[in-house]
């Protein structure tokens, strides 16, 4: 085994620490596995999220909502683009590339 190889072995199952100095051991392997965690719930989330937007397109779960005016969504388009708290606040189109880009890259 090399140097380099050894010194890595090192950081392997340490929880590092993110209150050390951000130019520091410790830090950059709290760091690391922030984003390993990270990813793994982006990963995790998107699914949630394509399972979630099927769900409510396929039964029709947002003709159960009213837009900021007190009326019926007329169309799930409606829904998607009406901001919190009463639709999700991006169109169905920004959704849907949300969800491409994130699926390109996995």
């Amino acid at each position: 085994m090399n140097e380099k190889t050894g010194a890595y072995l090192k950081t392997l199952g340490q929880p590092g620490n993110l209150d050390a100095p951000p130019d520091s051991l410790e830090w950059a392997i709290a760091v690391r596995l922030e984003l390993i965690s990270t990813l793994k719930d982006l990963a995790f989330d998107m699914e949630q999220l394509k399972s979630w937007l099927n769900l409510i397109k396929k039964n029709e779960g947002w003709r159960q909502f009213v837009d900021q005016n007190g009326k019926p969504f007329e169309n799930y388009e409606d829904f998607c683009q009406a901001r919190p708290p009463f639709g999700l606040g991006y169109s169905a189109e920004e959704i849907g590339k949300i969800i491409k880009a994130f699926s390109s890259m996995t």
